[in-house]
């Protein structure tokens, strides 16, 4: 395993990627920062559980709910809304190639790979609307 290329160099380009989300919804230049880094960390975990899950929604799960705890613990430190972390967090996440592909299918005419592929990017974003939702869920829980 090259560390360099497969740890290092992707969370780089998650965070200049990440901030020009940032920039895109208006955040705060001090919030960008810390948005970012939210999302860096959601895409390490997620490639670390790639390396030892064989299951995709697993760890879009794991590294959902991590973004979820970096939002909320961003945001009652900053004073500032859970969403605008949340929403750059889970930018490394979206399965934006599995819904590529799954058009891709549509369009050419190959319903079984589009059926497949369908699945399989409901079953990714489903697994990141979980992962959002259990933590201010469980806050909410915890606190009555």
């Amino acid at each position: 395993m090259d560390i360099l290329n497969d740890l290092v160099l992707p969370c780089i380009e998650r965070f200049v990627g990440s901030v020009g989300f940032g920039v895109l919804y208006n955040i705060r230049k001090h919030h960008i920062v810390v948005a970012a880094a939210g999302a860096v960390l959601c895409g390490f975990v997620f490639d670390l559980m790639t390396m030892t899950s064989n299951s995709d929604v697993n760890c879009c799960l794991t590294a959902a709910v991590t973004a979820a705890i970096y939002a909320e613990i961003a945001a009652r430190i900053l004073k500032a809304p859970v969403t605008m972390y949340l929403a750059v967090g889970i930018i490394p996440i979206v399965p934006g190639t599995s819904a590529y592909y799954t058009m891709l299918s549509l369009i050419t005419g190959d319903n079984e790979m589009f059926l497949d592929r369908l699945v399989e990017t409901f079953a990714l974003s489903g697994a990141i609307a979980m992962g959002i939702f259990i933590v201010p869920a469980l806050i909410k829980t915890a606190k009555y």
